[in-house]
């Protein structure tokens, strides 16, 4: 038997062509306002952007419906180079519907092996979906 605490209600699947979201509840069954988001963002698409000889990625996180600003995690994959990329944890920018990662590559241009090596961004994010009024109780 698993803890309550652990115990998953349901999730939502939300699809786009190149945007892949998903939502759940997570930690105690009395906290119903705290949320996981989790996504890949930027497969197969062009969403990488010139920035000197590195890259950047704006990662669209609207469908979490976030009412303040999350915690966001990420991490890079890809189909090659990914490997020598530095930077791709380093968040900014972060808001309620999006975050920006900027990429530094150490040998060659970062763009160009953003879109040869098909990078994209897998991130988690953890919020409220809830405004707290207040009186929060502690």
């Amino acid at each position: 038997m698993e803890p309550a605490s652990l115990r998953i209600s349901y999730i939502v699947v939300l699809v786009t062509l190149y945007h892949v979201t998903y939502t759940q509840p997570i930690g105690k069954s009395d906290d119903s306002c705290t949320r996981m988001c989790y996504g890949i963002s930027g497969k197969n698409s062009d969403n990488w952007k010139e920035y000197g000889s590195n890259t950047y990625m704006d990662v669209d996180m609207g469908r979490c419906k976030f009412k303040t600003t999350p915690v966001v995690m990420t991490t890079l994959g890809g189909d090659m180079y990914h490997w020598r990329a530095i930077g791709h944890n380093a968040i900014y920018q972060v808001s309620r519907t999006k975050f920006r990662i900027y990429v530094r590559n150490m040998e060659e241009d970062a763009l160009e092996d953003a879109h040869e090596g098909k990078w994209y961004v897998m991130w988690v994010a953890v919020g409220s979906i809830c405004r707290r009024s207040s009186r929060t109780r502690w």
